[in-house]
């Protein structure tokens, strides 16, 4: 895995050589991670280092102040190794980060091990109103139900379902087989680094 996450971050090229395990990556962190490392990460996910920034918590100014620098502090680096660990595992599972950005939306997870609102076999996409609702919907895991019959008929490529989460909010399930779901538009992937709490 650290050679996976030392790939995602630039590798020997961008972090030095003798990057081999844990230990190295973690003494590249505290010492801090050089600019590259931000750049190929944000290469590697296919988003801008704006967003890549802002998942990381680093502030315009500061992402600035360490572009001219050429180094991230101890806590971005670390924060930083906990997105490209991210990025590797997407790659370990997907064949590579993109893939794992299209896989979001072709149903295939929901089809294969059903979910809240499908049965296996169905495809469907989950999605949610707000970023901290789909994590909150991801980390419950509720229960499963019945697929709604607007979705079975295929009156709609699009349907807004309650949370069973946060009440008063707004899950949507996307159905993959409907002649508009074509129309549907993923806006850019960003990464995305959970606190270590949850």
């Amino acid at each position: 895995m650290a050679e996976r996450m030392a790939e995602a971050l630039g590798g020997g090229a961008v972090l030095g050589p003798g990057v081999r395990g844990w230990g190295d990556l973690a003494g590249r962190a505290r010492g801090g991670i050089p600019w590259g490392a931000l750049e190929a990460l944000s290469e590697r996910l296919g988003t801008g280092i704006a967003d890549l920034a802002g998942v990381l918590r680093i502030p315009a100014r500061t992402l600035a102040r360490r572009r001219k620098a050429g180094f991230f502090d101890a806590d971005e680096s670390d924060r930083s190794l906990r997105v490209a660990r991210g990025a590797a595992i997407a790659g370990e599972v997907m064949g590579d980060a993109g893939r794992a950005a299209r896989a979001a939306l072709d149903g295939e997870g929901a089809r294969i091990h059903g979910g809240r609102w499908n049965l296996p076999g169905s495809r469907v996409v989950y999605a949610s109103a707000t970023l901290s609702l789909a994590v909150l919907e991801m980390l419950v895991h509720a229960g499963r139900e019945c697929l709604p019959v607007d979705l079975v008929s295929g009156a709609t490529a699009v349907l807004s379902v309650p949370s069973a989460v946060i009440p008063g909010e707004l899950d949507y399930l996307l159905d993959p087989a409907h002649a508009d779901f074509g129309r549907v538009r993923a806006r850019r992937a960003r990464p995305l680094a959970l606190d270590v709490r949850l």
